[in-house]
């Protein structure tokens, strides 16, 4: 890593207020974006890197992260959730309160910022709790929160059950404008619910979390919003009732923002005949007409952002049996590899839309813009669509490693990364 100076030559970059690629060279000087054009002379001690082949694009920001630190630092810490994410790409990552203790103080908001800083990787944004502890009872102290620098509030992992808890919520939320992020599933319809209820969890007969859990949360919650004329952002949306409520608020003009994970997108209930534990994830996968879906409301503008909704576990943790192994998978180092070579590639999705999803979405969902030119302090991804690599021990720069792809080979790679005056190279 240094502050030295770089020709990114012959590369396809996206321009995300055009949304648009094409080919160009960018010069890096002093940790700022120097000179944009179609074609640059080197200039005598410049470092050149070739990107013929390869994508340049504006760091990532991924709405939806769990980081453990405070509280469980064997399963992630702020540093190393930073690292995987900016070796996946994501440079702003939000970190949600569910750590012990829970975000819902300003000095919880202060040690994630403060650390954040003093890192220097991924910039880490604090998403504070909606309710004091996240016990659903009793609204924490949000103007405090955003003097801390909160970008959003929420409880995820849990449903705020009150809806009166929920509608002061979001009031006071708005006054400050700020989302409030909800983890739409019933809870009395998911106790103990290991996966998607149908005809897979009646074959290998499991407890589930039914479908109808999303939509019933999710109707409560956009009349709340529509109501108290705040931002409700939805989290891990995972059906097609989903997608249609969502897409029927947003016709109403009801301010309702939602995103997707890649598992969802990428992989159904059927994979669970395998009883591999690395797939349990809260809100479960769906049916493939589910992740079909989607894939629709994508390609049709409906949804806002695609978060990974990055959950690390210890292994011990994740090789116990299914009803007893917690939820969720490791996905900030993967996620962009993997939509590439399974949308992209494939010719599902345009590479536009799936870098908006990246960057200008989840930042529009938090207030921030996502800009690409000259003068700004850099915040590139130079990414290579082709290059074959595995996530294994060697590779995997996070704590945990409980994904169902590790040690699988995935097609495109992070290369580097480059940061106001820092070089990260992977």
């Amino acid at each position: 890593m240094s502050a030295e100076s770089y020709l990114l030559r012959n590369g396809t970059v996206y321009f995300p207020e055009e949304k648009t690629l094409r080919k160009a060279d960018i010069i890096i000087e002093n940790g700022s974006i120097n000179r944009i054009q179609e074609s640059i002379q080197p200039q005598e001690g410049i470092q050149i890197i070739e990107a013929d082949g390869k994508i340049i694009t504006p760091g990532f920001t991924d709405l939806h992260t769990h980081l453990r630190e405070p509280g469980r630092e064997d399963a992630e810490t702020l540093e190393s959730g930073a690292m995987a994410a900016l070796a996946g790409g994501f440079t702003t990552i939000c970190a949600m309160p569910n750590t012990e203790p829970a975000t819902d103080s300003r000095e919880q908001a202060d040690f994630i910022r403060n650390k954040s800083k003093a890192l220097g990787l991924a910039e880490i944004l604090p998403i504070g709790s909606a309710t004091k502890g996240r016990r659903g009872e009793e609204i924490s102290e949000y103007a405090l929160l955003k003097e801390g620098g909160v970008v959003a509030l929420s409880d995820d992992g849990d449903w705020i059950r009150s809806a009166e808890v929920m509608r002061h919520a979001l009031e006071y939320a708005g006054m400050l404008g700020l989302p409030v992020i909800t983890h739409a599933e019933e809870p009395t319809l998911c106790e103990g619910g290991v996966m998607n209820e149908g005809k897979v969890s009646t074959i290998l007969g499991l407890k589930t979390r039914p479908p109808v859990a999303e939509e019933i949360a999710l109707k409560r919650d956009i009349a709340l919003a529509a109501y108290t004329e705040s931002h409700l952002h939805v989290a891990h949306l995972t059906t097609g009732t989903g997608v249609a409520l969502i897409e029927e608020a947003k016709s109403k003009g009801i301010r309702v923002t939602a995103e997707v994970t890649p598992h969802h997108l990428l992989l159904a209930d059927e994979s669970m005949f395998s009883f591999d534990a690395n797939l349990k994830v809260n809100p479960p996968l769906r049916t493939e007409q589910d992740r079909k879906s989607l894939l629709k409301a994508i390609t049709e503008g409906l949804i806002d952002a695609i978060a990974t909704d990055h959950a690390p576990h210890p292994v011990e943790e994740k090789e116990q049996e299914l009803d007893i192994a917690p939820s969720g998978m490791i996905g900030l180092q993967t996620a962009f590899s993997l939509l590439w070579e399974n949308l992209v590639d494939k010719s599902i999705l345009k590479p536009e839309t799936l870098l908006g999803l990246l960057t200008t979405g989840p930042a529009s969902v938090i207030g921030r813009k996502v800009e690409l030119r000259e003068g700004l302090i850099v915040n590139l991804v130079l990414f290579d669509p082709e290059a074959r690599w595995v996530l294994d021990n060697s590779t995997n720069r996070s704590r945990s490693r409980n994904t169902p792809w590790f040690g699988k080979t995935l097609k495109g790679k992070v290369e580097a990364v480059f940061l106001a005056d820092k070089k990260f190279s992977f």
